[in-house]
């Protein structure tokens, strides 16, 4: 990558994190004070909010809303989908963000930008940089079974999460001097420990029993989902199911784990920078795996203003190290 210097270019690398995203507003915020440049950013999921708004420079007016955010104001963005391949679509959130990103492409904003998703067909990581950044938003946080895949070209694009945790090689291969990565995610991949073994568990099942005690299974889990508002609508689900619609929301879930167990495999746990120069790993409050389990934890706002200020702190601590790479990089490059 290029500037009109040539030289102190800084890339940053975020992970997803649900509700916990308003960490980078307080990052970003704590640079842009202290007038440090950010050349490129690569953001998967729930960042890749943060990340829009503060290239389209709406960051305060995004810190405002999220700082005030509620469930009633999170289900205002969602809605019933029709259940073909997700419990709810993201065309209002798409709206919502256009108010956010002024409905501006990845050409006309800077810092430069890409957004991680996956597309479900062939399993290929895809790194959206041009096009619309409001679409391009909800393609990266389109979390299989909950949301709808996003249709972009001949992709149906999923959480980019599933194969990429922090997208610090993506930076890196932008051309930047120097890769800040941030990661808040409690496990290797979109689907922690428990969701895989259930994964594995209910392929075990498939093969082994008739479809009837599948079926008395799936009514267990229905009842205990049923509960669960993110789940209200799980009857239909099932019935959904049964159609054998393809892709059907079970089949787009069990394809988005399938291609997470494959993707682990290849995990060399060495590299556990992601390619980035500064890996940044705050101390995160506990979430419950049951949370997780049922997705709860991407609308949990009780720790918003805890997140928001972790961020700015997290920057003021690694400012000085930036500086002395960035400073460092500037001096190799005369």
């Amino acid at each position: 990558m290029e500037t009109s210097e040539n030289k102190r270019t800084l890339g940053l690398a975020f992970s997803g994190a649900s509700a916990r995203s308003v960490f980078y507003i307080g990052f970003l915020e704590v640079l842009q004070e202290n007038k440090i440049k950010v050349d490129y950013i690569s953001a998967t999921s729930g960042s890749s909010i943060v990340a829009a708004a503060y290239a389209c420079g709406t960051l305060p007016k995004l810190k405002d809303t999220v700082l005030k955010i509620d469930k009633e104001y999170l289900f205002s963005l969602i809605e019933k989908s029709g259940l073909k391949n997700g419990l709810y679509s993201l065309e209002k959130m798409e709206e919502e963000m256009r108010k956010f990103t002024d409905d501006l492409n990845f050409q006309d904003v800077r810092p430069l930008m890409g957004f991680v998703c996956t597309d479900l067909h062939n399993g290929r990581e895809v790194v959206l940089e041009m096009g619309n950044i409001a679409r391009a938003v909800c393609a990266s946080c389109a979390i299989p079974g909950i949301f709808e895949p996003i249709k972009w070209g001949n992709w149906d694009l999923v959480d980019g999460g599933l194969l990429n945790v922090v997208p610090g090689e993506i930076v890196k291969n932008s051309g930047v001097d120097v890769v800040v990565g941030i990661n808040l995610t409690p496990t290797e991949r979109i689907f922690g420990p428990i969701e895989m073994t259930v994964k594995k568990t209910s392929d075990i099942i498939k093969k082994v029993l008739m479809l009837k005690h599948a079926g008395r299974a799936l009514r267990y889990v229905k009842k205990a989902m049923e509960k669960n508002r993110y789940f209200s609508y799980f009857m239909e689900a099932e019935q959904a199911a049964n159609r054998q619609e393809f892709p059907g929301m079970f089949s787009v879930l069990g394809r988005s784990m399938d291609l997470s167990l494959e993707a682990q495999k290849h995990v060399d746990r060495a590299q556990d920078n992601f390619g980035c120069d500064i890996m940044i790993r705050p101390k995160m409050t506990y979430v419950s795996n049951w949370k997780r389990i049922f997705y709860m934890h991407f609308a949990d706002f009780k720790q918003t203003k805890v997140m928001y200020l972790a961020g700015r702190q997290s920057a003021l601590k690694y400012l000085p190290k930036i500086n002395e790479l960035l400073e460092a990089s500037s001096r190799n490059n005369d």
